[in-house]
């Protein structure tokens, strides 16, 4: 048989199907009800369930009751009431499993009893089933490359550029690092695919073997790819050659060790031993171990630049650290589904740093930074003004609201999971004990009033979960008089609020230079990158006196410099518009020369090259645009 992306691997084995039939025949005096009625549905009818009569399917969706799934009626849950107790049993094949359960058991099944749970027998097929439909796109896409187009491009420098492509079954993650690598060689670099099948956190949160089944589909991509361009270097992290880990290390992995534990706990489908009180030591030694061997193949193979995605979640985040240990500049990216990609020159995507890079740098003269001073002046008094609703310019849910109480101090909070407020502990080990000990310390030493905010980003997305920060602050309750929690949904408008305050105690939010610019005090103990132009305490000590200096003595000016005007607006300007992302399959359908000629390619393989920051092109880009045209775009940092 001729080797096909459909023959290398039998998807199939992944779909429990004994275990289905065991219940249906454990159960055969009884009606059949399934609850969802979706791909899993869809699989179920024509392997196990033809063989038998379904009552029928149940769907809350008022809108498709009534329709048909394989000549089956779809009905309201409703319908339970009508049947007698015991006389059925409830097969669950939607996704929503957790809120079906409930819904169910409010209504007196017991699970695996009256219900069970079918879908999460067929989530490593799901799975599996959607990385190989974007491997198959990706193959079409390489089968446009004429042959021998690359092999006759000339190499334009010396300079070397690794691309990591880990075996990850999420979006394109592990297709988009091979296109890049094809692009920058189309272009003349030096580029090679650092393919890393190290075993890792998805073996724990999904199934194990998923890396080594993802593993089999990028070497087959990788060969499809070596037949078009035989030069095309791809090498692999041994899984064999490992390095000691120093002191250093092994401080890093018990650093990165909950911070990566805090953005699985934040996502819906990917639950990592949750139960388990070894957990954070389960994350520490996943670290550590794929630390060994990315160590040792760093150590033998040098680059002067490496890309990876995000560069801090999962093990991702030891390629940012060896990196920068090893004396190699790595670049990050991080898509989104609105059409925007945050790509760094230099360190984790989403951290900012190549705002300072851009203040600090030569890329601006004195007289035209003095222009950017006041555009960005401009550009905040429409974000001010703003609403998600004028084109998500911001996440403030109204533009004004009835204010009827006044705070004395604001503490706006981040979405505390988003790689912007991961790893930049400075002061206090996390946001949780920030908080904790700064609301005591102002109720224990002070008379104010204190506004707690949830970032108005948080009811955008149900994709995610939203930490409960009031179930670790038992002082919020203690104290209602004098602390409000003001969640997500509320109406208000948050600049109001900071405009009748003494202070702001920011995270690592953009709302800290906003305060800034608003004339009001912030004082700051994250390792944030604007934290450098506005000074900031060096211990704990240093940073409740300086709350107190500030709520004490209310008439010292806050002095707002150029670097905080230019810091804000090279914010809202460092994402690059693009289609072609790890987000995106569209571009999957396009040629090489036209995903060649896509926005924000030139800005993206910059960013690898020559390490000039996205900021800069949009910047110039900016100047040349009607100040309301760009207000009105997007900023995909707003977020932050």
């Amino acid at each position: 048989m001729i080797e096909s992306i459909e023959t290398i691997y039998d998807i199939e084995k992944h779909i429990d199907l004994e275990y289905i039939n065991r219940i249906i025949q454990n159960n055969l005096h009884k009606k059949i009800i399934c609850f969802g009625g979706g791909t899993a549905a869809d699989i179920l009818m024509k392997k196990v369930l033809f063989r038998y009569e379904v009552y029928c399917f149940l769907d809350n969706n008022s809108a498709i009751q009534g329709a048909k799934i394989h000549s089956i009626e779809i009905k309201s849950p409703d319908v339970l009431q009508e049947l007698e107790s015991n006389s059925y049993f409830v097969l669950i094949l939607s996704k929503h499993v957790v809120a079906i359960s409930r819904q169910l058991e409010k209504k007196g099944l017991e699970k695996d009893k009256d219900y069970f749970d079918i879908y999460n027998k067929f989530l490593p097929y799901f799975r599996i089933k959607k990385f190989v439909k974007y491997a198959s796109d990706f193959e079409t896409f390489i089968n446009k490359i004429p042959d021998g187009v690359l092999e006759r491009i000339p190499i334009k420098n010396t300079q070397k550029i690794g691309i990591v492509c880990i075996a990850e079954m999420i979006k394109l993650v592990s297709w988009y690092p091979i296109a890049q690598c094809i692009l920058l060689r189309y272009r003349g670099y030096n580029s090679s695919l650092v393919i890393d099948c190290l075993h890792n956190f998805d073996d724990y949160i999904y199934f194990d073997g998923i890396t080594e089944i993802a593993s089999i589909y990028i070497d087959y991509i990788v060969k499809k790819v070596q037949e078009k361009w035989p030069s095309f270097e791809a090498v692999k992290i041994d899984s064999l050659k490992q390095a000691a880990l120093d002191n250093d290390d092994i401080n890093m992995t018990k650093k990165y060790a909950p911070i990566v534990l805090k953005w699985l706990d934040s996502r819906k489908d990917e639950v990592f031993f949750p139960e388990d009180e070894s957990r954070l030591l389960r994350s520490e030694n996943i670290l550590k171990n794929t630390m060994k061997y990315i160590k040792a193949f760093f150590t033998i193979n040098n680059f002067d630049v490496i890309n990876v995605y995000t560069g801090i979640h999962r093990h991702r985040c030891i390629y940012t650290y060896i990196g920068e240990k090893l004396g190699m500049r790595v670049t990050t990216y991080d898509g989104d589904d609105i059409g925007v990609t945050l790509n760094e020159t230099e360190g984790v995507s989403g951290w900012s740093y190549d705002v300072c890079k851009i203040i600090e740098g030569d890329y601006f003269s004195k007289e035209e930074k003095q222009h950017l001073v006041e555009i960005s002046k401009q550009n905040f008094k429409v974000r001010r003004n703003s609403t998600i609703k004028d084109v998500g310019y911001n996440y403030q849910k109204v533009k004004s609201s009835i204010i009827t109480n006044v705070y004395d101090v604001i503490i706006p909070l981040n979405i505390m999971w988003d790689s912007a407020a991961l790893g930049l502990d400075y002061i206090f080990k996390d946001e949780i004990e920030w908080l904790q000990k700064t609301l005591r310390f102002l109720i224990d030493n002070t008379d104010v009033t204190i506004m707690v905010r949830e970032h108005p980003a948080q009811r955008v997305s149900s994709e995610y979960y939203y930490k409960d920060y009031k179930s670790d602050l038992a002082i919020i309750d203690e104290y209602p008089e004098r602390i409000r929690y003001v969640d997500a949904n509320a109406d208000i408008n948050t600049y109001q609020y900071i405009e009748k305050c003494k202070l702001v105690l920011p995270y690592t939010s953009t709302i800290g230079l906003e305060s800034i610019m608003m004339g009001k005090p912030i004082v700051l103990h994250t390792k944030v990158y604007y934290s450098k132009y506005i000074g900031q305490p060096s211990d704990e000590t240093a940073y409740f006196n300086k709350i107190l200096e500030y709520l004490t003595d209310t008439s010292k000016n806050v002095c707002c410099n150029d670097c905080v005007y230019l810091a804000y607006l090279f914010q809202m300007c460092h994402a690059i518009r693009t289609q072609w992302s790890e987000c995106f399959d569209g571009w999957l359908k396009n040629d090489l020369e036209e995903v060649n000629k896509l926005e924000g390619v030139d800005e993206i393989l910059d960013i690898i090259i020559s390490g000039t920051p996205a900021i800069y092109h949009n910047i110039h880009k900016l100047c040349n645009t009607n100040l309301g045209d760009v207000t009105q775009e997007r900023s995909y940092n707003s977020i932050f």
